[in-house]
């Protein structure tokens, strides 16, 4: 078999998978919506109401759009390969001209945490919890359960990214064909490096906002500023504080870095949900501090250019 030959069998293969995996992917999503979806839209309004229309606009909205495209894109993909199983520029091209779908992901796990967080609070609600663990019981969901669904679209633009990367390994003559290729890839790439982006952004969001609940003592201003869409969280941990003249120990501290601004807490009781508590010292601006190497001990010292804020 000649090289050619190889690349034209490798182009069919990836017409097959394509479609194989997005039949797959459609009747998963096909699932999500007659178990989960379409019973709580219709209850919307009613006695029997699950959920708020606010609640169900943010959890599957996007995907009901995701939905409608590949359902579409389904057909549209077994036309493609009925009239040139080798057509790999056309199938391309699908993830080039359409952009509702690009959006749509992009809607979705642009707030992707926040779904999951209020499916875990919706999960306290005893009607929802019941209606849910029905559902997942059914035998469609094959073991999978709400979340696992909501988690598919992600997996599909991964899988999509490496089949077209596949085909970016092959030494494509037609330099129109590779170029369609090389552009799908790229629109595919783009996009989950923005989810990744986004994840991370709602991630540390969240850990402000968490952060926020565990100090106590916040002086008014900043128990209003805390969370802020600017700031991120780095990093936290216990430090012990000691005396640069005597050397002893003093108290201990827990430290909690964001991007912007360092938070000096001290450490409380555990309260009865088990949540450590934390008492609020000072605040420093990260434009404030300088870190100074100490040579002799080899420990970092935090050395104010304007004094402490409290």
């Amino acid at each position: 078999m000649t090289d050619q030959q190889k690349i034209e069998e490798e182009k069919v293969n990836f017409g097959l998978e394509i479609i194989s995996t997005e039949r797959h992917y459609v009747e998963k999503l096909t699932t999500l919506k007659e178990l989960f979806i379409d019973p709580i839209e219709k209850a919307i309004g009613t006695n029997e109401e699950i959920i708020s229309l606010s609640e169900f606009k943010l959890i599957f909205s996007d995907i009901i759009v995701l939905w409608n495209f590949h359902d579409q894109l389904l057909q549209s993909l077994k036309e493609i390969f009925k009239k040139n199983e080798r057509d790999v520029a056309s199938i391309a091209r699908i993830y080039i001209i359409n952009n509702i779908w690009m959006n749509a992901y992009s809607s979705y796990f642009g707030k992707f945490s926040n779904i999951l967080s209020k499916l875990k609070n919706l999960r306290k609600n005893s009607k929802f919890q019941k209606f849910v663990e029905k559902s997942q019981q059914q035998k469609r969901c094959e073991n999978l359960i709400l979340e696992d669904f909501l988690s598919l679209p992600l997996q599909r633009i991964t899988h999509l990214k490496v089949l077209f990367e596949s085909l970016m390994n092959l030494k494509i003559e037609d330099k129109h064909e590779s170029q369609i290729l090389q552009e799908a890839f790229h629109n595919l790439d783009t996009l989950l490096q923005g989810i990744d982006k986004k994840k991370t952004e709602q991630e540390s969001s969240l850990k402000v906002q968490e952060i926020s609940q565990k100090i106590t003592g916040l002086p008014k201003k900043m128990d209003l500023n805390l969370v802020e869409p600017h700031r991120r969280f780095i990093l936290e941990g216990p430090v012990i504080e000691r005396d640069p003249q005597k050397q002893k120990r003093k108290t201990p501290l827990y430290l909690f870095l964001f991007n912007d601004l360092l938070l000096v807490t001290k450490p409380k009781s555990q309260t009865l949900s088990k949540m450590t508590r934390y008492q609020f010292l000072q605040f420093h601006p990260l434009s404030h501090i300088k870190i100074k190497i100490d040579k002799t001990s080899y420990q970092d010292s935090f050395k104010e250019q304007n004094g402490f804020h409290q």
